[in-house]
């Protein structure tokens, strides 16, 4: 039933009210953001089954290509100019390309289904749902202005209608959709808006820098390349490197385009019960670490490292339960087993790519394989990643350095004592200056797990 009389009036000024007012980041705190992921949990649950298939969607230079990582085979290739970072839901392939513009494409065959003009200069991030995409755009700076406004704006995935838009004064971050429920990073903060009308029903700052909120097997998650928090927690538990270990992974965002941002990508799994997450996979450009957290989300133990064939880096990954896939910036897809980091397929690339997109790859059933880690194939590996004079692949040999010498195990420490009196990691390798500050500055402190004061001490 469509509203009437006084109440369209008042839904209306509503509507021009959010328009009209900014987001700022200097807005205190107010409402529960606690309460509104809670009260969003299982709003998107509903699939439709028959309808998906696996895909990895490539972004080049001049294209988006569909590939069925099953069979190595290409689904569709459609050109144009990607011109941001886009996303995927289960029917649809969405891409902002010059114009502003947003295509979507059918996700079995690329066919264009509609596309939409978008009130902004460019796309920082987007995230969606199937029902609506949030989408977090630069502004332009007049003259007269002073300061830079950013928007976040709604669209409707039946037909490419623009809901809603709300300028923003402050930095925002890639949003996430969850029921009726759009949450953005605005500067500092998070920010809970109504999917109806955009108003702002909730925030609260996070005690990590958030560049990004993602929604992951029933958890709210936002966070940077540092660490993470999840917002169903009063809390706010902090995942990831912290304290002392806080310099292991820069904060700034290294690329621009699609998706070039994931070449450092700090990445946890979300927990069914709502604990605090016990493994964390992190990708930085030719290197993956996959390591254990202990009980209050610290890097706890190495369970198994993966180098890049040289010279190249990866631009996406995607870690499922069973298989972490990862897109290679000359279109190669590299498939390893998530309980040892084995690789167990490869589909050998094509034409160079910039970023990757990732649509049903994990059954939703598909159990968990965890084995036990082989610790002396982790600690050959370690040296390996170490041995690598190569200055992007830094914060992963920094998360190795720091978790080696939190080990209880002496000749894991004495990678790091090597290191810091100037002895190569493996025998003819060059001892890079950088690393070795790492190590020195490591052996400084005490060695170990050590209790929660020591922890604090060392923050």
């Amino acid at each position: 039933m469509k509203p009437t009389g006084s109440l369209l009036v008042a839904s209306l000024l509503a509507g021009a009210a959010c328009a009209v007012t900014p987001l700022r980041a200097d807005v205190a705190t107010h409402g529960s953001l606690t309460a509104e992921v809670k009260a969003t949990d299982g709003a998107d649950r509903v699939r439709r089954r028959g309808r998906s298939q696996p895909q990895v969607v490539l972004f080049e230079a001049r294209a988006v290509r569909a590939i069925d990582p099953r069979t190595a085979k290409e689904s569709w290739v459609r050109s144009m100019a990607v011109n941001g970072h886009g996303a995927v839901t289960a029917d649809l392939v969405l891409v902002p390309v010059v114009g502003p513009r947003l295509v979507a494409l059918d996700r079995r065959n690329g066919e264009v289904v509609w596309l939409a003009d978008l009130p902004g200069e460019v796309v920082v991030g987007m995230g969606a749902s199937d029902r609506y995409a949030a989408i977090a755009m630069a502004g332009r700076r007049f003259r007269f202005q002073r300061e830079d406004f950013g928007r976040i704006v709604l669209v409707d995935l039946a037909d490419g209608t623009v809901r809603w838009a709300r300028r923003s004064r402050a930095r925002l971050g890639t949003p996430a959709v969850r029921g009726p429920r759009v949450f953005v990073p605005v500067g500092p903060s998070v920010v809970a808006l109504s999917v109806r009308t955009g108003r702002e029903v909730a925030r609260a700052g996070v005690p990590v820098e958030p560049r990004r909120v993602e929604v992951a097997r029933g958890a709210v998650l936002a966070g940077s390349g540092r660490a993470w928090v999840d917002l169903e927690s009063a809390r706010y538990r902090r995942i990831g490197v912290s304290g002392a270990d806080a310099a292991v992974l820069p904060s700034e965002v290294l690329d621009l385009g699609p998706a070039d941002d994931e070449r450092l990508r700090w990445w946890v799994r979300a927990t069914e019960d709502g604990s605090t997450p016990r493994e964390g996979v992190l990708l930085a450009r030719g290197a993956v670490v996959a390591v254990r957290f202990d009980g209050e989300g610290r890097p706890d133990r190495i369970h198994w490292i993966h180098n890049a064939r040289d010279p190249f880096e990866y631009v996406a990954m995607h870690v499922g339960r069973r298989r972490v896939v990862l897109v290679r910036e000359d279109g190669a897809i590299v498939q390893l087993d998530t309980a040892d980091g084995s690789e167990v397929d490869a589909i050998a690339g094509g034409p160079p790519v910039r970023g990757a997109l990732f649509a049903d790859l994990d059954p939703d059933d598909a159990p968990v394989r965890l084995t036990r880690p082989d610790a002396d194939k982790v600690l050959a590996r370690a040296r390996g990643l170490l041995a690598r004079n190569d200055p992007r692949l830094l914060p992963a040999q920094r998360l190795v350095l720091e978790t080696l010498w939190r080990d209880e195990t002496a000749r894991h420490r004495s990678v790091v004592t090597e290191l810091a009196h100037g002895v190569p990691p493996v025998p003819g390798a060059r001892v890079d200056g950088a690393l070795r500050q790492v190590a020195l500055d490591l052996v400084a402190r005490p060695w170990g797990k050590g209790g929660v004061e020591a922890r604090r001490e060392l923050a």
